[in-house]
């Protein structure tokens, strides 16, 4: 992913998730959340808080 921030490119960033997310991607109780949170954990770099 590229962002665009006063004519500087950033490709590299990590986003911040926490338990819930972790919760719903392990346990999979709910395939809406799953995907959600599948999407987001294969799509970026991801630090746990």
């Amino acid at each position: 992913m590229r962002v665009l921030i006063e004519d500087t490119i950033w490709s590299n960033f990590m986003v911040a998730i926490d338990t819930n997310i972790i919760v719903r991607f392990f346990t999979r109780d709910d395939e809406r959340q799953y995907e959600s949170a599948f999407r987001l954990i294969d799509t970026n770099e991801i630090f746990i808080a």
